[in-house]
């Protein structure tokens, strides 16, 4: 009768590590293949800058300045750097010359963000650079990336005409983007470039002028029937000029290196006799 208890003991001691160990088996597969699922791999950064406009130029009375505005945009060691992965930032360094050569990242899809400076909606030499793309990493893979960095808001000034200045002797353009809560004020001293917040796929800067005549106290608030379309890295400057009379008034508006000449507007609401 004791030895039928003793086997019974065995046999059932035998049975419950054979349970346990096939336990251990399914366990460390299940964790296998989240390895082999979500597996290691590297990403190699390239990273550079260039300052040319859209149309590759920019229009030749400001190609210095812009020139000097942008020459510290050209080094690349303190952009900083931002790795993300559908809303969250997966990695973050200060600056590019901290960043190792090499990163590990997990299997799957990433985009990356280089920029420099601040995104401002709207700011007097305030240029921001940007670059991006979006890449996919693979296990036991090195995933070699090149990124350059260009403008990634708009400049914009404002000119007058001789003609214009000896008709009006004070004048202020107003510029406003969806981005912006108030007008940006450029009086007719400023003669520095105001930069725009621009989204991916363009916005609409709006035009309004406070004119006064020479010789005259009563000021007349003009707005521009027609909006400017901006584009990320893209110069524009406005150029506004007079008709040949005391109530006409016209623009010209350089993208670039390219001329739009807006239709003149022969009588301005509240000059109008």
């Amino acid at each position: 009768m004791k030895e039928c208890i003793i086997e019974y003991s065995l046999g059932r001691t035998t049975a419950l590590l054979i349970c346990v160990l096939g336990v251990l088996v399914s366990v460390s597969s299940c964790d296998s293949d989240r390895v082999n699922a979500g597996g290691i791999g590297k990403l190699r950064l390239s990273l550079s800058a260039d300052t040319t406009s859209l149309n590759k130029g920019v229009n030749s009375p400001t190609k210095a300045s812009v020139s000097d505005e942008f020459e510290k945009f050209l080094t690349t060691g303190d952009y900083k750097i931002r790795i993300v992965q559908g809303s969250d930032t997966v990695l973050s360094y200060d600056r590019f010359d901290g960043m190792p050569s090499e990163i590990e990242l997990k299997e799957g899809a990433y985009s990356m963000i280089a920029y420099k400076g601040d995104n401002l909606p709207s700011a007097f030499e305030n240029p921001y650079f940007e670059g991006n793309s979006d890449f996919t990493v693979k296990a036991d893979m090195s995933t070699p990336i090149d990124v350059t960095c260009t403008l990634g808001n708009a400049r914009v000034t404002v000119d007058y005409t001789e003609d214009f200045k000896k008709i009006y002797s004070s004048y202020t353009a107003l510029l406003k983007t969806s981005f912006t809560s108030t007008d940006m004020k450029i009086t007719k001293e400023e003669t520095r470039p105001a930069y725009f917040q621009v989204a991916k796929d363009g916005s609409e800067l709006k035009l309004t002028l406070l004119l006064t005549k020479v010789g005259e106290t009563k000021e007349i608030k003009f707005s521009v029937p027609t909006a400017i379309p901006l584009e990320r890295r893209q110069s524009v400057r406005l150029i506004f000029k007079t008709d040949g009379t005391s109530n006409g008034l016209g623009l010209d508006i350089w993208l670039d290196d390219e001329l739009n000449e807006q239709p003149l507007w022969e009588d301005i609401p509240g000059y109008m006799e």
